[in-house]
C-alpha cells in the first residue's frame, strides 16, 4: 500500500488545503469535510433541555402578563430556529478561511462600532438607542430591537482572529520590519499588542458608557484568553505593555484636565451606583435594602428547596412571582429547584463538555486563525454560562448575565447559535488530521 493512498470512499469526503507553517512554508493537510458530531450532539441537548426548562420557568409570567403561558417559549423557539439556520449555513457552506481576510475584519469592526455608537443616537424612526431601567443597551433598527453588545461578542473573536492571522502572514512575507534590528521588538509590540488593545478598548469604553458592566466583564476576560492563546512572543508583550502604560497615563492626564471643564450633566452621564449596590448585595451589607436583596435571597431559596432530586419539572414555587426574572437571569435557580442538585450538575456538565470539545477542535486547527475562532467561541459560551451560574449561587455579585441556550432572549439566542456555527465551521474546514 502506498503511503499516501486514500480509499475512494474516504477521498470523496476529503479535500486538500495548503497552509503555512510558522516559518511561512506551505504544508499540506487532509481536511475532513464533516462537522464535529460531539459538538452537534451536546448543543442539541442543551437547546432541547433549555426549551423545556424555559417553558417551565416562563409559563406563569407568560400567563400573567400576556394571557398566554406559551408566549415566551414560542418567541424563543422562533429566534432559536433562526439562529440554527444561520449557523447551519455558516458551518455547512462557508469555509472558515473565507473569514481570514483583513478586509472582512475591517468591515466587521466598523459595523460593530457603528452599532455600539447607535445606542447614543436620539430617537428616530430608522435607527435609535433605547433606554430601559436607566441604561442604554438596546437599539431599534427598522422596528427590530436588539442588543449590539451581543454582536460585539461575536465580532471580538472574529476580528481578533483575523487581525492576528493577518499580522503573522505579513511577517512571513517579510513586511513590518524595522529599519534597525533593536527597534524590531518595539514595532512587533505595537502590532501585536497596542493596535488590538486600543481597538477593543474603544468598544469597552462605549459599553461602559451604556453602562453594561456584565458585558464589559465578559469581553475583558474573553480578550485576555484570546491574547494568551495567540502565541504572541514575550518581547512583544514587554514592549506592548510599555506602550499601553504610557497611553493610559496620557489619557488619565487628559481626563484630569478636561473633566472639571465639562458641563455637570456630562460629568454625571454614567451612574455607577447600581454597581456598588450589587457589590453590597454580594457582601450582605447592612446598608442594602431588603428589596434589593430579593433576587439573591429567593434564588438561594429556590436552589436550597430543590435538594438533591428537586421538586419535579413544573412544580417550582419561586416562579409564581417570588423570584423576579426567573426565566432569564435566574433560570438556573428554577432548574436547581425543579431538578435538584442532579439537574444543576447536569447543566454544568453539559457546558464543561462543550468547552472540552471546542478546545479539542482548537488544538487540531490548521491555522492560528481557525484556532483562535474555535477557542474564542468555546470560551465565550462557557464563560457566560459559569458567570450566570455564579450569580444564581451567589458565588459572584449580580451581573445580569443570561444562561446560553436556556435563558429567554432573542438576540442572545441568535448570536450564540452563530458562535456554535463558527465553531462547527472550524471543525469542518479548518482542522488538520495529519501531514500528507
Amino acid at each position: 500500500m502506498k503511503r499516501n493512498y486514500i480509499p475512494s470512499k474516504v477521498k470523496e469526503n476529503i479535500e486538500r488545503e495548503n497552509y503555512l507553517d510558522e516559518n511561512g512554508n506551505p504544508v499540506k493537510y487532509k481536511i475532513p469535510k464533516r462537522m464535529d458530531g460531539g459538538i452537534i450532539i451536546i448543543v442539541f441537548l442543551m437547546v432541547c433541555f433549555g426549551m423545556v426548562m424555559l417553558f417551565s420557568a416562563s409559563m406563569t409570567e407568560g400567563f400573567a402578563s400576556e394571557g398566554n403561558p406559551l408566549f415566551y417559549i414560542q418567541k424563543q423557539i422562533g429566534f432559536t430556529l433562526l439562529g440554527i439556520a444561520a449557523a447551519f449555513v455558516i458551518a455547512a457552506f462557508i469555509p472558515i478561511r473565507l473569514f481570514d481576510n483583513i478586509a472582512i475584519v475591517t468591515i466587521g469592526y466598523v459595523l460593530t462600532t457603528v452599532l455600539l455608537l447607535a445606542i447614543f443616537i436620539p430617537r428616530n424612526p430608522i435607527l435609535c438607542g433605547i433606554s430601559l431601567n436607566g441604561a442604554k443597551r438596546w437599539i431599534r433598527v427598522l422596528g427590530f430591537v436588539f442588543q449590539p453588545t451581543e454582536a460585539a461578542k461575536i465580532s471580538l473573536v472574529l476580528c481578533f482572529a483575523g487581525y492576528t492571522s493577518w499580522v503573522k502572514r505579513q511577517r512571513a512575507a517579510g513586511k513590518h520590519l524595522a529599519q534597525k534590528a533593536h527597534l524590531q521588538s518595539w514595532k512587533d509590540g505595537f502590532y501585536d499588542i497596542v493596535i488590538p488593545v486600543l481597538a477593543i478598548g474603544f468598544w469597552l469604553v462605549l459599553i461602559l458608557l451604556q453602562p453594561h458592566i456584565s458585558c464589559l466583564v465578559i469581553l475583558s476576560i474573553l480578550t485576555f484568553f484570546l491574547f494568551i492563546s495567540a502565541k504572541i512572543p514575550l518581547r512583544s508583550w514587554v514592549t506592548g505593555f510599555i506602550f499601553i502604560i504610557a497611553i493610559i497615563l496620557l489619557l488619565v492626564l487628559i481626563i484630569m484636565v478636561i473633566f472639571p471643564l465639562l458641563p455637570e450633566k456630562l460629568q454625571h452621564y454614567v451612574d455607577f451606583n447600581y454597581v456598588f449596590d450589587r457589590i453590597a448585595i454580594f457582601g450582605n451589607s447592612t446598608t442594602v435594602d431588603k428589596d434589593d436583596m430579593l433576587q439573591t435571597t429567593q434564588s438561594l431559596n429556590a436552589i436550597g428547596s430543590g435538594g438533591i432530586y428537586g421538586v419535579g419539572i413544573g412544580n417550582s414555587i419561586q416562579k409564581w412571582g417570588y423570584l423576579p426574572m426567573q426565566y432569564n437571569d435566574y433560570i438556573f435557580s428554577i432548574i436547581a429547584e425543579e431538578l435538584g442538585l442532579i439537574g444543576g450538575f447536569f447543566v454544568i456538565l453539559l457546558f464543561a463538555i462543550y468547552l472540552i470539545l471546542g478546545v479539542r477542535v482548537a488544538a487540531k486547527a490548521s491555522s492560528i486563525h481557525s484556532s483562535l475562532i474555535a477557542f474564542g467561541f468555546s470560551i465565550l459560551i462557557t464563560l457566560q454560562a459559569f458567570l450566570n451560574i455564579g450569580v444564581a449561587t451567589k458565588a459572584i455579585p449580580p451581573t445580569g448575565i443570561t444562561l446560553p441556550f436556556f435563558s429567554y432572549g432573542g438576540t442572545s439566542a441568535i448570536f450564540f447559535m452563530l458562535a456554535v456555527g463558527f465553531l462547527l465551521c472550524v471543525s469542518k474546514s479548518g482542522v488538520k488530521t495529519r501531514k500528507v
